[in-house]
C-alpha cells in the first residue's frame, strides 16, 4: 500500500471535513482475509492527525490495491475494476447522494485506478455477517431495503436528467469481470469455474441425467451474456457482486440491526433490479426456512422501492411496473442462481488452500485460466462447510432446472 503524505493529508482533510488538518503519520497493515479478494487486496490505513493546532486523533481507513502477485496484477490492471469503482464514486455517486435518506454505501475518502480508499465501517457500528453463514429474514429484509433504496436513486437520477445511466455514463458500463469477450480474463475464470462444476457434477451428482448436467453447465456459460444490460426490462444501477463479504450491518448498542451498508462497487452494472434481488437470496439466504418465504421477500423489495419513490413524489409505476418486475423474473432468477453457484465455488474456498497459490504466480494462473478441478476436489472431501454450501448451490440450480421447484 503506498500513499503520499499529501494523498493522506487529502484523505484525512475529507473524514474531518476540515482544512485545519496536520498529518503527523501514517502506515498500513493487511486487513483480515486480505488473501480471499479476487481482485483486490484489502488494508487497513492509519493517519495521526492535528486537528486545528491542538486537538491529536487517529482515524482508519479501509483500503483496496492492486496485488503484488504479477500475473494477478495484470488480470487487475485488463479488466479496470478499480477505475470502474473510482468512476462509481467520483462520478455517479455524487448524482445519487440527495436521493438516498439512508446510509447505504460507505464514504469514498479517496478513489483513483489503483486504490480506493473508504471509511471504515466498523467504527459505525456495521459488521459483516458471520463468515460461511446464511442470512436469516431479518438480515434479508435489511440489505433489500438498502437495495430498493439504490435503485429507486437510480431511477431519479435518470429522471431528473430526463436520460439514461447507460447513455449518461456509457464510458464505464463495460463488464469488469464476468464479460462475454472470450479474451477478457473475467470470462475465462467464468470458463475455468463452469468446467469444474461439470466435473463435480460427474463424480458427485452422477444420477442426475446427462441432458440436465448440460443445461446446468450451459447457463453457467451464459451467465456473461445474461449480465449486459436486458433490451426488453428496464434497469437500473445493480450492484452485481453480492455475496457475503460485500454487505456489512449496522447495529445499535444494543445489537439490534438497524441497516444494510452495500460495499465493493468494482463489479456494478446496468441491469433488471431483480437480477441483485434474485442472486442476493439465492447467494446468502441458503436455508430451506427462508428460501421457503422468497415470494414474501421479493415482494418486500418492490414494496420497499414503492415507498421511496412515494416520499420522493413518485409513483413507482412511472419507472417500473410490478408487471415488469415480474415478468424479468424468469431471467433473474437464472442469473441468481448460476452466480450462487460461480461465486460460492470460488470465494467459499477454505483459506488455507487459497492463500499459497494467490502469492504463486505459476498457481494462480492456473487456477483462473487452466484448471480448478483440483483444488475443489480437494475442498470438498476436507472441508465439510465448503462441501455443504456448495452443494446447496447446485441443489438449488438443478430442482430449479428439473422443475421441483419454482421461484
Amino acid at each position: 500500500m503506498e500513499l503520499s503524505r499529501s494523498e493522506c493529508l487529502q484523505i484525512a482533510k475529507k473524514h474531518w471535513k476540515s482544512e485545519n488538518v496536520d498529518v503527523l503519520s501514517f502506515g498500513g497493515y493487511s486487513a483480515p482475509d486480505a488473501a480471499r479478494g479476487l481482485i483486490a487486496i484489502s488494508n487497513i490505513l492509519w493517519i495521526k492527525v492535528r486537528l486545528n493546532d491542538t486537538k491529536i486523533e487517529t482515524m482508519r481507513c479501509f483500503v483496496k490495491t492492486h496485488p503484488h502477485n504479477p500475473f494477478h496484477l495484470k488480470l487487475v490492471k485488463r479488466c479496470r475494476a478499480f477505475y470502474k469503482e473510482a468512476e462509481f464514486f467520483n462520478t455517479i455517486y455524487p448524482q445519487l447522494k440527495d436521493y438516498l435518506k439512508q446510509k447505504i454505501f460507505p464514504v469514498c475518502l479517496y478513489a483513483n485506478d489503483t486504490i480506493t480508499v473508504l471509511e471504515d465501517l466498523t467504527a459505525t457500528g456495521c459488521r459483516n455477517y458471520s463468515s460461511g453463514e446464511t442470512f436469516d429474514f431479518d438480515h434479508c429484509m435489511a440489505t433489500l431495503k438498502s437495495l430498493a433504496a439504490f435503485n429507486a436513486a437510480s431511477f431519479l437520477y435518470e429522471a431528473a436528467t430526463k436520460s439514461t445511466i447507460d447513455k449518461l455514463h456509457s464510458d464505464i458500463l463495460f463488464i469488469s469481470w464476468f464479460s462475454h469477450l472470450p479474451d477478457h480474463p473475467g470470462n475465462k475464470h467464468l470458463m475455468t469455474g463452469a468446467a469444474a462444476i461439470e466435473a463435480v457434477l460427474a463424480k458427485y451428482f452422477p444420477t442426475e441425467s446427462e441432458a440436465i448436467r448440460a443445461q446446468f453447465c450451459q447457463l453457467l456459460r451464459e451467465l456473461p451474456q445474461l449480465l449486459l444490460p436486458s433490451s426488453k426490462h428496464r434497469n437500473a444501477l445493480s450492484h452485481n457482486d453480492l455475496w457475503g463479504n460485500n454487505v456489512m450491518f449496522r447495529y445499535d448498542q444494543r445489537g439490534d440491526l438497524k441497516e444494510a451498508c452495500l460495499i465493493d462497487f468494482q463489479l456494478f452494472g446496468y441491469n433488471p433490479p431483480a437480477h441483485d434481488v434474485y442472486t442476493l437470496l439465492f447467494m446468502n439466504a441458503t436455508d430451506d426456512s427462508i428460501l421457503s418465504r422468497i415470494d414474501e421477500l421479493v415482494d418486500y423489495y418492490y414494496d420497499e422501492l414503492r415507498k421511496v419513490m412515494h416520499d420522493q413524489g413518485h409513483s413507482v409505476d412511472e419507472f417500473l411496473t410490478k408487471r415488469d418486475f415480474d415478468e424479468s423474473k424468469d431471467e433473474s432468477v437464472k442469473v441468481g442462481l448460476a452466480s450462487a453457484v460461480l461465486f460460492t465455488h470460488f470465494t467459499a474456498l477454505p483459506e488455507e488452500f487459497l492463500a499459497e497459490i494467490i502469492r504463486d504466480e505459476t498457481k494462480l494462473k492456473r487456477l483462473m485460466e487452466e484448471d480448478r478441478v483440483e483444488i475443489i476436489f480437494k475442498s470438498i472431501d476436507h472441508s465439510e462447510a465448503y462441501k455443504q454450501r456448495l452443494f446447496t448451490m447446485i441443489n438449488n440450480l438443478l430442482k430449479y432446472l428439473k422443475g421441483e421447484v419454482k421461484f
